[in-house]
């Protein structure tokens, strides 16, 4: 791939990315729905907790190999094809795991749900950050933070409607559902490879690289302020504001409005520093969880909600861009691994001192 700063955005491929980011945050909501069920149906209950504690394990873990897996095979000019086999492979994980979960192979079959379930994670994490970090070479400077802002939409919306989600795939059952999954995730892919190969290119000049601890350490730190953001929008941190609404539909509805919001902050504030949009979104965002414990009627809730999804959309926007600054182009993938590493280090953190 080669620098060529006339090439146009590839609005087809960001396209792609961002029902590719939506369809991995939707497995994982599908996989913590099902993961006790079927473990409990296939009399595996006991692995329930060393398979919670492996998905945030790996989580921190593969990121940054895939990363740098990513980052070898770029010089290669063989990322596409990393990624791709990496997609294919998890979709026949899931399609491998409807059809044991299936009433027709009996328990036998079923005796191997965990293994499947650890290679399903694996594969999960293995293609996810190495193909979303091709955001910056697909869409000009210009452009980036309205793609971003797509990408942050279709997250956001997903995690708005997870009840409703969860209701519709109880109503499909797993078989169904893992079934369904894999087939879209073979389309993903096809279509991933069809507007990768050859059209993704790097369409930014390089900027001055930092030392290298500085740009880890940032890239680490970033990941762990991201996550650290939705641990609290998670947690038990709007407690306070139950007289306003109920628990879950102020999560969703924060969410929901982030979703337009984040989107329409592309547009508005795509000219802006990116430093000192992402620093007052996380004082805004700080400040709503703040007030959350010293709230006291309708007024401060309202106020307390303002902050916290103003504060959260201008992250979203500018989080990608702050925690890949002065990182040298041919490690991009292995700082964006430390980034998501970093974020599912926080939610380990808060597994913890929540006892989930």
């Amino acid at each position: 791939m080669e620098i060529n700063k006339d090439a146009i955005t590839s609005w087809p491929m960001i396209i792609v990315l961002a029902c590719l980011a939506g369809f991995v945050i939707l497995s994982w909501n599908i996989y913590d729905h099902f993961n006790y069920i079927l473990l409990e149906k296939a009399n595996l209950s006991n692995w329930t907790s060393p398979l919670s504690q492996l998905q945030i394990s790996l989580g921190i873990c593969i990121p940054p190999i895939a990363g740098w897996l990513a980052d070898y095979y770029t010089k290669k000019n063989k990322n596409y094809l990393f990624i791709t086999l990496s997609l294919g492979i998890t979709a026949m994980l899931f399609i491998g795991t409807a059809l044991i979960t299936g009433d027709s192979f009996g328990n036998t079959m079923q005796q191997i749900l965990p293994a499947m379930m650890i290679l399903w994670m694996t594969g999960m994490h293995l293609f996810f950050s190495p193909a979303i970090n091709l955001i910056k070479k697909s869409a000009k400077k210009a452009h980036l933070p309205i793609a971003i802002g797509l990408i942050f939409f279709v997250a956001d919306i997903i995690y708005a409607l997870h009840t409703y989600i969860i209701h519709g795939v109880e109503a499909l059952g797993s078989v169904w559902i893992f079934a369904g999954a894999g087939i879209a995730l073979c389309i993903l892919g096809y279509y991933y490879f069809k507007f990768s190969k050859g059209q993704v290119q790097y369409l930014h000049p390089e900027d001055p690289a930092d030392p290298i601890q500085k740009w880890i350490i940032r890239a680490i730190a970033i990941g762990i302020t991201g996550g650290l953001c939705k641990g609290l929008l998670k947690a038990d941190t709007l407690q306070n504001l139950r007289h306003f609404l109920p628990l879950n539909d102020i999560v969703s509805a924060i969410f929901f409005i982030s979703a337009f919001l984040v989107f329409g902050f592309a547009f508005i504030l795509k000219n802006e520093a990116v430093n000192k949009i992402f620093i007052i979104g996380l004082i805004l965002n700080f400040l709503g969880f703040l007030m959350t414990f010293i709230v006291s009627g309708t007024i401060t809730s309202l106020f307390a909600l303002l902050f916290i999804i103003t504060g959260m959309s201008m992250v979203s926007l500018h989080i990608y861009t702050v925690a890949l600054l002065h990182v040298p182009e041919k490690q991009y993938n292995f700082a964006f691994g430390l980034f998501y590493a970093g974020y599912s280090l926080t939610g380990f953190i808060f597994k913890l001192l929540l006892h989930q």
